[in-house]
């Protein structure tokens, strides 16, 4: 087997992998130990414990139950599965529903023999579950608050009615049965194992002391962005609501603006850097990340300080939210969006793009095995890579609809180099056994006999570069 199907042949499964570690919520913990991360003033600690004890969920194996994790699908499925049906129930639900040629269960990315597949089949053949209009279940993305409303009431078979806003219904009833906890702060905020733990915990054990949000809540206090407007330097920055009351500091002498909290002090910083100074330093050793340039100015941004407590954790965990609405206000109409960047071309792999001041081509490669190239510069990378077209088994030709790049299901659908693409995002970025990549989204499109996929880590919001990187792609025939 040569190096390109061998690749190939290990990405089509690594996806799998990193499922299948996430399993150690399977791993054997002593019955009734307190977990070495849960004390006992933990916000969610009397729900851990009684999901612990009810065999509902289990430890880490170093120990942990990590109750600020965000919990996938899989994972959420599993546990919500297993504390309502019985074991007889969960292992032959395959067996008994499997259809003829069958090697997925009801969703093309939950394979037969994945850990969570018995519990998904449970879930869909109760008509708990219908997964994405894609027919996709994603079970490796982050659940959300009002996904896991909507799993949790129909597990636990409770009536409700409909509206137009799909979830309200589910996440009236959890109101009403003062199941959601007070941290959850928006819709869509993904939910925490601790969260989690406690809204089983109220339901089954029936808590109705505890105090609830309700629908109405939520909804009265779902964040709401403010924006912030620089006149001085012609960028602007959108805030949550959970920096209202926010204070800027002006540094003049280093030439940057701080964002911070009265009682929490500097959070974020943006540096304001001449173009000379960012060539000095963008290749050396240094925190600072890119969010864009003008004709006089480079910004980037660093965190102010480190995380000391947890609200300045969770202040420090939406800043890559914060500076993704990152946008230069002046239109410079007469100037190149362009401008002072530099232009690859490489005829050998058949295309051209800009790339910004920051990038430099790290690697190329167009050998029997690999076609790439890759760039990098300030911590961050973004690179073209070649696939082939056709078949590994078959040798005819793969249409575009049947491409997904690294088993990722399609996000939705765009243009590159002026051919149709798909994309794909992988927020948790692309998983190796316990190790996880960087998230990244990927721009995938047929030019005659390749696969072109341009992928830019690091995040699945794209930024204004970032855009107009894809923008300049070209093919070159």
């Amino acid at each position: 087997m040569n190096t390109e199907n061998l690749i190939n042949d290990i990405y089509s499964g690594i996806i799998k992998i990193a499922l299948s570690f996430l399993g150690v919520l399977l791993v054997s913990f002593p019955a009734n130990a307190d977990f070495s991360d849960v004390l006992p003033d933990h916000e969610n600690y009397d729900a851990i414990m009684y999901v612990q004890s009810e065999g509902i969920v289990e430890g880490y194996a170093d120990g942990d139950y990590r109750p600020n994790n965000n919990i996938n699908r899989a994972e959420f499925t599993k546990i919500i599965i297993e504390a309502q049906f019985d074991e007889d129930t969960i292992e032959n639900c395959i067996d008994q529903n499997s259809q003829e040629n069958w090697n997925y269960v009801f969703f093309p990315d939950v394979d037969e023999d994945d850990w969570f597949a018995k519990y998904i089949c449970v879930a869909k053949i109760q008509n708990i579950i219908k997964g994405y209009p894609d027919g996709f279940y994603k079970p490796g993305n982050d659940i959300n608050f009002v996904e896991a409303s909507k799993i949790i009431v129909n597990t636990f078979g409770y009536s409700v009615g409909s509206d137009d806003v799909w979830y309200k219904p589910f996440v009236e009833k959890l109101g009403e049965k003062k199941a959601i906890p007070t941290t959850i702060t928006a819709f869509s905020t993904n939910i925490t194992r601790g969260e989690m733990a406690e809204m089983v915990y109220r339901l089954k054990a029936d808590i109705t002391t505890k105090e609830s949000l309700n629908y109405e809540m939520i909804e009265a206090v779902e964040t709401e962005w403010q924006t912030y407007q620089n006149e001085e330097y012609k960028f602007s920055l959108i805030f949550p609501d959970s920096w209202a009351g926010y204070y800027t500091a002006k540094n003049n002498i280093h030439n940057y603006i701080d964002f911070g909290l009265r009682e929490q002090s500097s959070i974020l910083r943006i540096l304001i850097l001449t173009k000379s100074e960012w060539e000095k330093i963008k290749e050396g050793e240094h925190f600072l990340r890119y969010l864009g340039e003008n004709n006089q100015y480079v910004f980037v941004y660093s965190h102010a300080q480190d995380c000391i407590n947890q609200t300045i954790c969770e202040r420090m965990a939406e800043i890559p939210s914060i500076v993704s609405t990152f946008e230069l206000t002046q239109t410079e109409s007469a100037e190149d969006p362009y401008k002072g960047w530099g232009t690859y071309r490489n005829e050998g792999l058949g295309f051209e793009l800009k790339i910004p001041s920051y990038a430099n081509v790290d690697l190329e490669l167009n050998d029997a095995y690999n076609r790439l190239a890759v760039f990098k510069g300030n911590n961050e990378h973004f690179e073209v890579r070649l696939k082939s077209g056709e078949s590994r088994i078959s040798g005819e030709p793969i249409p575009l609809d049947e491409y997904f790049f690294l088993d990722f299901p399609i996000a939705f659908r765009a243009s590159l180099g002026g051919e149709e693409a798909l994309v794909f995002e992988a927020p948790n970025g692309y998983c190796d056994g316990p190790g996880c990549g960087a998230p990244f989204v990927a721009y995938s499109a047929k030019h005659k006999d390749s696969f072109y996929n341009l992928v830019f880590y690091g995040d699945t919001e794209l930024t204004v570069i970032e855009k107009l990187i894809i923008s300049s792609f070209k093919f070159i025939d």
